[in-house]
């Protein structure tokens, strides 16, 4: 089995998002979180005004939400071939692009 750094060099030669990938990015964005906590106990305990802590936060959350919702909705990180070639002949309802063929040649 390989390690983890070899999975992410090979995801980068292939198309998609690895899932060793996506983990390594949820855990930065994730540590992401220490300073922005760190900062915001710090400025609650110093007694400043702290909304642009809490607008970091929420941007920060943001990130990490939306990054994932792109990855699920694209389905980047499924294993197979590329979304492109598994797409349905809409006028057969047919997978296969060769059957799709001798279909709409029989017709």
């Amino acid at each position: 089995m390989s390690s983890w750094s070899e999975e992410i060099v090979k995801g980068i030669f292939e198309g998609g998002v690895n899932t060793t990938t996506l983990v390594l990015l949820n855990v930065i964005l994730l540590l992401l979180f220490l300073p922005i906590f760190a900062l915001l106990y710090l400025t609650l305990k110093a007694g400043f005004a702290y909304g642009h802590v809490i607008v970091f936060l929420l941007l920060a959350i943001g990130l990490l939400v939306s990054i994932n919702w792109f990855v699920y909705e694209l389905g980047l990180n499924k294993p197979g071939a590329p979304e492109g070639d598994q797409q349905k002949d809409t006028a057969t309802n047919v997978s296969d692009p060769a059957v799709a063929t001798n279909h709409a040649k029989s017709n």
